[in-house]
């Protein structure tokens, strides 16, 4: 008796949901734009893979030896509603294994590293910077062992997210070191 209700609530909530998406065509709405509530649409974009680095021996870098490194890297963005670009995208996902695999030799730590790994990615979305909320990098230079760099929007500081960047992090030589 209680499944057949559950199989009715269940047709009326996809009933709704058809309704609710054949509203906003008719109406040319973007759904990312209309609040539900006290609820808003925003999106997470997250890559993670491995890459490999050459060091710089004798150096303070990033890795366990003096060779190439196999290392780990994850990155996660969020955005708001508006982060969309023209053709509907948020950063091309295939950008990421592309970035890492063509660092140079490093000659710098972990922990720095993430930090400009982060910055690069603030800089490729420079156009859409307002719609980014927070960005986190890992570097796993071993097994589980990370060190994260994050740069975050507060939402109670009215102040542009790229203006709270620039006063954090000054460009150095065009890299955030």
């Amino acid at each position: 008796m209680n499944t057949g209700r559950r199989i009715v609530s269940h047709v009326m909530d996809y009933q709704y949901h058809r309704r609710d998406d054949l509203l906003y065509r008719l109406l040319s709405v973007d759904p990312a734009r209309v609040r539900c509530g006290d609820m808003t649409y925003t999106y997470h974009q997250h890559s993670s893979d491995d890459f490999t680095i050459n060091v710089v021996p004798g150096t303070k870098h990033c890795g366990i030896n003096d060779e190439r490194c196999k290392l780990r890297y994850m990155v996660d963005i969020d955005y708001t509603s508006d982060a969309l670009d023209s053709n509907g995208f948020l950063l091309d996902n295939l950008d990421f294994r592309t970035y890492f695999a063509s660092l140079g030799p490093v000659t710098i730590s972990c922990e720095l590293l993430a930090r400009s790994v982060a910055r690069h990615y603030l800089d490729e979305l420079h156009t859409r910077i307002g719609s980014v909320t927070r960005v986190a990098v890992r570097i796993y230079p071993f097994g589980d062992t990370y060190v994260e760099s994050i740069i975050t929007n507060d939402a109670r500081d009215a102040r542009p997210l790229a203006a709270t960047l620039q006063e954090s992090f000054p460009l150095v030589g065009g890299y955030n070191q």
